[in-house]
């Protein structure tokens, strides 16, 4: 991947090879965006809401809000009542999704720093130039979500393999 995807055919002329190579990772976050929606389509008829503890908000994420949010879902798991908590599943061949994709950024965003930021096509420059300043910004986003959910899942396995997990639910 990290020698062909900042060359041709898969190289984008209206960017530098630097955007290039930025956009093809956007192009597999959004691939497999929608891969997944369209797997839950064929079996939920709308989308279900996951827990929003598996909702990362800043990034990176502080360890106390990863801790926060385990402690939650766990505690809503154990003493809700009612209704259903969702949360995303877990493969038993490959790691998840998000995961996957922190790992092809993290491979991929030092190659693409060291390539050239010239030598885009000038009829799309304002593009261009705006692909360039948002996609390592996505980039960011896409390797700290699967930090996030990494992190989380330990802090959730801790909690509810705690000696009284429900004692801290109160």
């Amino acid at each position: 991947m990290t020698r062909l995807l900042a060359g041709p055919p898969y190289r984008e002329p209206v960017f530098s090879e630097r955007g290039s190579l930025y956009w093809n990772i956007d192009l597999l976050a959004v691939a497999t965006d929608a891969w997944r929606k369209a797997a839950l389509e064929r079996e939920f008829m709308s989308q279900p809401a996951i827990h929003a503890s598996f909702n990362p908000t800043e990034f990176p994420t502080p360890a106390a809000t990863i801790q926060r949010n385990a402690k939650r879902f766990v505690c809503d798991v154990l003493t809700k009542r009612r209704g259903t908590i969702l949360y995303p599943g877990k493969s038993a061949t490959h790691p998840r999704v998000e995961q996957r994709l922190q790992r092809i950024a993290e491979a991929l965003t030092p190659i693409a720093k060291g390539l050239p930021a010239t030598g885009a096509a000038r009829d799309f420059e304002p593009v261009a130039r705006l692909q360039g300043d948002l996609s390592p910004i996505f980039t960011h986003i896409y390797r700290e979500t699967g930090a996030y959910l990494e992190a989380l899942q330990v802090q959730i396995c801790t909690a509810a393999n705690a000696a009284n997990p429900q004692a801290s639910c109160h």
